[in-house]
Protein backbone atom coordinates (compact mmCIF):
# COMPACT_ATOMS: atom_id res chain seq x y z
CA UNK A 1 0.00 0.00 0.00
CA UNK A 2 1.62 3.06 -1.23
CA UNK A 3 1.55 6.34 1.10
CA UNK A 4 1.70 10.11 0.21
CA UNK A 5 2.78 12.42 2.32
CA UNK A 6 1.82 15.87 1.91
CA UNK A 7 4.61 18.75 0.67
CA UNK A 8 4.77 21.97 2.20
CA UNK A 9 7.57 23.30 0.44
CA UNK A 10 5.55 26.94 -0.59
CA UNK A 11 2.25 28.28 0.08
CA UNK A 12 0.67 27.13 -2.93
CA UNK A 13 1.96 23.63 -2.47
CA UNK A 14 0.31 23.38 1.18
CA UNK A 15 -1.49 20.01 0.94
CA UNK A 16 -0.49 18.76 -2.29
CA UNK A 17 0.63 15.43 -2.69
CA UNK A 18 3.51 14.18 -3.29
CA UNK A 19 2.43 11.99 -6.45
CA UNK A 20 0.62 15.14 -7.61
CA UNK A 21 4.01 17.01 -8.83
CA UNK A 22 6.36 16.46 -11.37
CA UNK A 23 10.19 15.00 -10.85
CA UNK A 24 11.03 17.95 -12.89
CA UNK A 25 9.04 20.33 -10.85
CA UNK A 26 10.77 19.17 -7.96
CA UNK A 27 13.82 19.17 -8.90
CA UNK A 28 13.61 22.77 -10.26
CA UNK A 29 12.40 23.42 -6.50
CA UNK A 30 16.03 21.82 -5.10
CA UNK A 31 18.46 23.20 -7.52
CA UNK A 32 17.72 27.01 -8.55
CA UNK A 33 20.05 27.34 -11.26
CA UNK A 34 18.48 24.54 -13.36
CA UNK A 35 21.60 22.64 -15.17
CA UNK A 36 22.29 19.54 -15.70
CA UNK A 37 24.54 16.76 -18.02
CA UNK A 38 22.31 13.77 -18.63
CA UNK A 39 24.56 10.65 -20.22
CA UNK A 40 22.31 7.94 -22.10
CA UNK A 41 20.02 10.65 -22.98
CA UNK A 42 18.74 9.50 -26.72
CA UNK A 43 16.63 6.65 -25.39
CA UNK A 44 15.01 4.98 -22.25
CA UNK A 45 15.10 6.91 -18.69
CA UNK A 46 17.69 9.46 -19.81
CA UNK A 47 15.82 10.54 -22.80
CA UNK A 48 12.51 11.25 -20.48
CA UNK A 49 14.22 12.77 -18.41
CA UNK A 50 15.27 15.48 -20.38
CA UNK A 51 12.47 15.81 -21.75
CA UNK A 52 10.81 16.30 -18.41
CA UNK A 53 13.84 18.82 -17.68
CA UNK A 54 13.80 20.82 -20.87
CA UNK A 55 9.73 21.13 -20.41
CA UNK A 56 10.75 22.49 -16.86
CA UNK A 57 12.96 25.13 -18.18
CA UNK A 58 16.84 24.12 -17.29
CA UNK A 59 19.71 24.10 -19.60
CA UNK A 60 20.77 20.86 -20.76
CA UNK A 61 24.03 19.21 -21.87
CA UNK A 62 22.86 16.39 -23.83
CA UNK A 63 25.55 12.83 -24.40
CA UNK A 64 24.78 9.49 -26.04
CA UNK A 65 26.45 7.00 -28.16
CA UNK A 66 23.51 7.16 -30.62
CA UNK A 67 24.12 10.20 -32.13
CA UNK A 68 21.22 9.98 -34.48
CA UNK A 69 18.67 9.21 -31.70
CA UNK A 70 20.21 11.71 -29.26
CA UNK A 71 19.35 14.45 -32.22
CA UNK A 72 15.46 13.26 -32.44
CA UNK A 73 15.55 13.84 -28.55
CA UNK A 74 16.80 17.14 -28.66
CA UNK A 75 14.56 18.48 -31.34
CA UNK A 76 11.99 16.90 -28.94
Amino acid sequence: MATHLPIASSPQQKGTQMSDISPAVRLSERFPKKRAFITGAASGLGRELAIALAAAGWVLGLLDIAAGELDATKDE
